[in-house]
């Protein structure tokens, strides 16, 4: 029995993700489809258009076998962090043989994995050029991408679209595990922040401003998930803006010191967003005038996020590189729960919603758990609906 792993968002789920199971399930002869999807928040640091459950829901309808949560603490931060925490999860479950990801250039994974190596080694001439780079005040992504272009003499420029840099994170993690799960890339359908409407694989971020302004997406989402969408209109996009008012007011409680110590946070952006906070009057206001070619906007929203959640640099340092001995599960069929059967040959504990035997678990997962249920609160607070990971049961798709 063959197994496929998915890195995966779906915020929301559209044709090319469709399309992406159907054809990693054909040309792989694939029996099961393991998807570990981001909830509530996103690595880009936005709100998810519909809750977890709803894109489970859809996502197993749609061909998965089994979807489980990447936490809050890995799935709203770097692309280091989110692709790495993510591939050691479903390396630790111990049935994944093939991991499947999109890429603007599938065709060069040699190129991408020579590189992988070579920033793995971490040599002290890549180093110093990286440092350069950073000091000149461009993002790390460029600056990476500057030094081994220095360096190797290579044409580096796949090293910087979205899907590539975290296909290089996936196959990173890989290689230091010494997983026996082999990488998989396919083409991506549509570019990242694609709008072209004449393209039936029209992005998450095309489909997501369709979505908020009202427009007809029939063409771009499987019709089994139209329903979903129904009751979104641009008054769901003020959910951002509420929570701005949330955020504005925890930054103007404190001094700017203070910021520093939230999550992505360095010295001199935690001076940038106090400074501006005062006369922003929403993120999109903020974004503009805080960021910079160093200081991306997908990081401060993150860091908005983070300052939103309380969650602090002390966390992330604490759970990087830590591997949860849980998966929360959000949906299945009964290919997936085969699937689980297998996994509890391990020391993974499996929960369909959360329950005493959470403080069965380690401190650092039960911190995790319980980080993840006051993001959620937060996401669903204009709902009136909370802890729902203590009742709610994840979405099962009988024959």
């Amino acid at each position: 029995m063959k197994t496929v792993g998915i890195v995966s968002e779906y915020n929301p789920f559209h044709n090319g993700h469709k399309y992406q199971i159907e054809k990693v399930k054909k040309e792989l002869n694939a029996d099961n489809v393991v998807c570990i999807m981001s909830g509530n928040y996103t690595q880009r640091g936005e709100l998810s258009i519909i809750d977890k459950y709803k894109k489970s829901e859809i996502t197993v309808n749609n061909g998965a076998d089994l979807v489980i949560e990447l936490p809050f603490v890995y799935a709203c931060s770097t692309a280091e962090i989110f692709s790495s925490s993510a591939v050691r999860i479903l390396n630790s479950l111990g049935i994944i043989d093939h991991l499947c990801f999109g890429m603007e250039d599938s065709e060069k994974l040699k190129e991408i994995i020579s590189v992988c190596n070579f920033l793995l080694k971490e040599s002290e001439e890549y180093k110093v050029k990286l440092k350069e780079y950073l000091n000149k005040g461009y993002s790390y992504i460029l600056s990476r991408e500057n030094a081994v272009k220095d360096i190797l003499d290579i044409d580096t420029s796949f090293m910087s679209s979205p899907n590539n840099i975290l296909a290089m994170e996936y196959i990173k993690e890989l290689i230091k595990l010494k997983s026996n799960i082999k990488p998989y890339p396919i083409k991506r359908t549509a570019s990242y922040k694609s709008t072209d409407s004449n393209n039936q694989f029209l992005s998450a971020f095309g489909i997501r401003e369709k979505i908020l302004s009202g427009e007809d997406i029939n063409s771009y989402v499987p019709g089994n998930s139209i329903k979903y969408y129904l009751n979104l209109n641009k008054s769901n996009s003020k959910i951002i803006d509420d929570c701005f008012i949330t955020i504005k007011n925890i930054i103007l409680s404190m001094d700017s010191e203070d910021l520093y110590k939230y999550a992505d946070m360095e010295i001199g952006l935690n001076n940038r967003i106090y400074k501006n906070i005062f006369d922003s009057k929403n993120v999109k206001d903020l974004l503009d005038k805080v960021s910079t070619k160093r200081y991306t906007k997908n990081r401060i929203r993150r860091i908005l996020i983070h300052i939103l959640t309380n969650y602090t640099k002390d966390e992330l340092n604490k759970y990087k590189t830590h591997t949860p001995k849980f998966i929360k599960v959000l949906g299945f069929n009964d290919n997936g729960r085969e699937l689980l059967k297998q996994i509890k040959n391990n020391d993974i504990k499996i929960f369909n919603n959360y329950n005493k035997d959470i403080n069965k678990l380690n401190d650092v997962d039960i911190e995790i758990i319980k980080k993840n249920i006051k993001a959620d609160n937060i996401y669903n607070v204009n709902h009136d609906k909370f802890n729902l990971d203590f009742y709610k049961m994840a979405f099962y798709k009988d024959k």
